[in-house]
């Protein structure tokens, strides 16, 4: 069944957003109920929707802006995890709240800006290894803060 809009549940004497919202939570848990496979594989559409670097209906600008940027990060970041997770437990911590956080969005609606609040972290665990890599590329120790002679 279909779920009615605002209007035809106001016509049939819900007037309140929690009374509306209390039909809508209890026809989305039948849905489910009834349909998981189909619920799961919305979920995986979203959650892929979360995560993705090339979009169709952007411009080849665009999506190579976003491979360049955003896909860079996310290697590094997934690098990173794999570096880090036996030696350095906070960027499993870390990494355990980026994959919390797009669970949620697997399962309410989402869009590539809501993936903006887990960035920060990826940019945390990427760090390390995009360092790591600095020196290996361009064979010469990146600045170290600490031994900055200008910080003293």
């Amino acid at each position: 069944a279909q779920v009615p809009g605002e209007l035809e549940l106001q016509r049939m004497g819900f007037t309140s957003e929690e009374q509306v919202g209390a039909v809508y939570r209890a026809r989305a848990i039948e849905f489910i109920r009834k349909n998981p496979g189909t619920f799961l594989r919305l979920c995986w559409v979203r959650w892929m929707q979360f995560w993705k670097i090339w979009s169709p209906r952007v411009g080849i600008v665009e999506n190579a802006v976003s491979v360049l940027s955003f896909g860079t990060l996310l290697a590094f970041c997934l690098a990173g995890l794999a570096r880090q997770s036996s030696r350095a437990p906070e960027a499993l911590v870390l990494g355990v709240l980026i994959v919390l956080l797009s669970f949620v969005h697997a399962v309410y609606p989402s869009i590539v800006r809501y993936r903006l609040p887990v960035e920060p972290l990826m940019i945390a665990i990427a760090a390390p290894t995009l360092l790591e890599a600095w020196k290996i590329v361009w064979g010469r120790p990146t600045v170290d803060a600490r031994s900055d002679p200008r910080r003293a």
